[in-house]
């Protein structure tokens, strides 16, 4: 190639600042186009679906992960008469949640899962119904005068609560929740019906990170809260990894200080889940991690 060739081919590859060709303004705003399409289209199609809760079989209930692997719902049979503001829940790495609202409990847990278990399989929007003595049968527990006061006083602290959950997935995509443990509820005095209202964002919440808890174990538990705590941790870990004694105490929001007495709390709890089939075994060791080996039965298909 001639000298006045090479020089005519090369017109067309100048360089403009910082070694850089530049950008064609025209090219530009085609591209911030074609993005700002995708855009709506993704807008679009997010608004036309429709989330519903996921339908489990009757003998389990669903938690999301981030309740079962964290303090929310603590292992303590006592509710607190201090009310939270804005405090960090300790919680199982890839979860962050902030809590405003009275303590919870483990009693606390069973309302809620029993809610949720009779939303399993209904859409978004929809409202679901039921009376004090239907859902307190439904939980297995007696339905005096006093329970019913107690269930009363378990929907008003969820209902009034506010709870932030940013979790991050394997994929490192974050999702974030906020709002109360039951978003919308009423009660009407007339036909003695509550309703809470299964909203868009809460069906979301349970689309994919939740845990089946069989729910005869858990009953068999009753008023062995660090036993229910570490039933539903454990639940939602097919093979789960050894942990120390330490961490144990402070995911289950025990109030136990002493974490020589804590260490005997936890044996016991585990030697129930044990004796329940939930677990084959169990050792503590000299490293204080806990080692457990789930039942077969236990294990997810």
């Amino acid at each position: 190639m001639t000298e006045k060739n090479h020089k005519k081919a090369g017109e067309g590859r100048r360089m403009g600042k910082g070694g850089l060709s530049p950008v064609d303004p025209k090219t530009n705003g085609q591209l911030d186009a074609t993005l700002a399409k995708l855009q709506r289209s993704i807008a679009e199609r997010e608004a036309a679906h429709q989330y519903q809760f996921p339908l489990w079989p009757e003998p389990q209930r669903g938690f999301p992960n981030s309740v079962v692997r964290s303090a929310l719902f603590p292992a303590v049979r006592v509710r607190g008469e201090k009310a939270l503001r804005d405090v960090p829940i300790a919680s199982q790495k890839g979860y962050t949640i902030t809590y405003t609202g009275m303590p919870l409990t483990q009693a606390d847990g069973d309302v809620y899962e029993a809610i949720m278990h009779m939303a399993r399989g209904q859409p978004e929007g929809n409202r679901v119904l039921f009376s004090r003595y239907s859902l307190l049968r439904l939980m297995g527990r007696s339905t005096g005068s006093t329970d019913h006061e107690r269930l009363l006083q378990s929907l008003k602290c969820m209902s009034a609560s506010a709870v932030q959950i940013d979790t991050v997935g394997e994929n490192g995509k974050r999702r974030l929740y906020w709002g109360s443990l039951l978003p919308s509820g009423a009660f009407d005095e007339e036909s003695g019906l509550f309703s809470v209202q299964i909203n868009r964002d809460l069906a979301k919440f349970f689309e994919r990170d939740f845990t089946l808890v069989e729910w005869e174990e858990r009953r068999a538990l009753a008023r062995k809260p660090l036993a229910r705590w570490l039933h539903g941790y454990y639940s939602s870990h097919a093979r789960p990894h050894n942990v120390t004694v330490a961490l144990l105490a402070k995911l289950s929001g025990s109030k136990t200080e002493n974490l020589r007495a804590f260490r005997q709390n936890v044996k016991a709890a585990l030697q129930e889940l044990v004796r329940i089939g939930f677990l084959r075994s169990y050792h503590i060791t000299p490293a204080d991690h806990v080692h457990v080996e789930r039942a077969d039965k236990a294990l997810p298909a």
